[in-house]
């Protein structure tokens, strides 16, 4: 049972990360490619800083 209930819980974890990244999508679809460009490389600087 408990194998059962880890699957699940990490199953939980990734709809989870997955429903993330649809509302991030939904999010930034509108920009323009230039502007979406420069968003995703300051990301990863803010991520760093976040760590």
């Amino acid at each position: 049972m408990t194998e059962i209930r880890e699957n699940r819980e990490r199953m939980a974890e990734v709809l989870e990360f997955l429903e993330m990244l649809t509302d991030s999508y939904d999010d930034y679809k509108h920009l323009e490619p230039a502007t979406l460009k420069r968003f995703i490389t300051m990301g990863g600087k803010v991520a760093r800083l976040l760590g």
